[in-house]
C-alpha cells in the first residue's frame, strides 16, 4: 500500500461556521487548539448548527493575529478574541450535555442575530469546562470541545474519491467539516484504524461517524439538496444511520501536526459503530 500522508488540518473556530486551514496544527487536550472552542446558542441555551440555519455557512471565518475575523453576506465584520476571559458564566446545552460557558459580548450576539434573523449568543468554553466524550465508545476519561461528540474528524482522500464516482455531481470534503484529511488509497480504508499514528503522535479510532443533513448544504452557496445522503445510503447505512468518515481520540494531550506527516496504521479491527 502507498505510503499515507496527512493532506488537510482544519478547525473550526466557532461550531457549524466555516473552516480555516492549517499547514500546523496544534494538539491540546481537547482535540486540535482553537476547534469549536465557540458556538451560537438560542434563547433556551440550546445549540445552534447549520441544521437549522444553512445561512451560517455563507459567513467567512478566518484567523487575524489571535482573533476570530467574520464577515457576513453585507460585509460587515466581526472580531472575536481566540480565548475569552472574564465575563458572565452561563450553561449551554449541546446534544445531551450541559456546559460551563462564558457569554462573548452583546456585539457578537447583535452579530448573528442578524445574520439568521432570529436571536441567538455566541458562548466560549473556558479551560475549567470538561465535556466529556462519550464513555460507551471512550471508557477512560476524554474530553472535546463543542464538537458532536469526538475531538477528531479523520477522513481519508480515497473515500471521498469513490463517493464522488457515484454522485452526478462531484462535492467538496467541505460537505463533511473533518479535522484531518488523510492522502489514501483504499476507499474506506480509515473505517479500520483501531490504532494509527500520524508522524510520532498516537490516535484511536473509536466511532464511525453517522451524518445529519448538514452533508447536503453547498458550503458556498448555503442551499440544499439530497445528496450525498441519497447516494450514501445505498451503500453506507447501518442501524438507519449513514456513516462516513472516523471519530478518533488522541493519546497525547500534546504535539504538534504538520501537512506532509507519514500515517502509519499499527492496529486494524472492524468499525465500531
Amino acid at each position: 500500500m502507498p505510503e499515507m500522508i496527512l493532506q488537510n488540518i482544519f478547525i473550526y473556530p466557532i461550531k457549524s461556521l466555516g473552516a480555516v486551514e492549517l499547514a500546523e496544527g496544534e494538539l491540546d487536550e481537547r482535540g486540535l487548539k482553537n476547534d469549536r472552542r465557540f458556538m451560537l446558542v438560542d434563547e433556551h441555551s440550546r445549540f445552534i448548527t447549520q441544521r437549522e440555519f444553512p445561512q451560517l455557512s455563507l459567513i467567512k471565518t478566518s484567523l487575524k493575529n489571535s482573533q476570530i475575523e467574520l464577515i457576513n453576506q453585507s460585509h460587515e465584520k466581526l472580531l472575536v478574541p481566540l480565548e475569552v476571559e472574564g465575563g458572565e458564566m452561563r450553561k449551554a446545552i449541546i446534544w445531551a450535555d450541559e456546559c460551563e460557558v462564558l457569554h462573548v459580548s452583546k456585539e457578537a450576539d447583535q452579530f448573528f442575530s442578524e445574520a439568521i434573523a432570529s436571536k441567538c449568543s455566541l458562548v466560549y468554553m473556558p479551560h475549567a469546562s470538561n465535556r466529556r466524550v462519550n464513555p460507551s465508545y471512550v471508557p477512560e476519561y476524554s474530553i472535546t470541545g463543542f464538537t458532536d461528540g469526538y475531538p477528531i474528524l479523520l477522513i481519508g482522500t480515497a473515500s471521498l474519491d469513490d463517493l464522488n464516482l457515484r454522485l452526478e455531481t462531484s462535492i467538496a470534503m467541505n460537505r463533511f467539516r473533518p479535522a484531518l484529511v488523510v492522502k489514501t488509497s483504499e476507499a474506506f480504508d480509515e473505517d479500520y484504524w483501531a490504532d494509527f499514528s500520524i508522524d510520532d503522535l498516537k490516535f484511536r479510532g473509536v466511532k464511525l461517524c453517522s451524518r445529519c443533513v448538514i452533508a447536503t448544504i453547498d458550503q458556498h452557496t448555503g442551499e440544499a439538496g439530497k445528496e450525498p445522503l441519497k447516494t450514501l445510503a445505498t451503500f453506507r447505512k447501518r442501524n438507519n444511520n449513514v456513516y462516513f468518515g472516523q471519530n478518533v481520540v488522541h493519546e497525547s494531550a500534546s504535539g504538534k501536526l504538520r501537512v506532509g506527516d507519514k500515517v502509519a496504521v499499527t492496529r486494524r479491527a472492524e468499525p465500531v459503530v
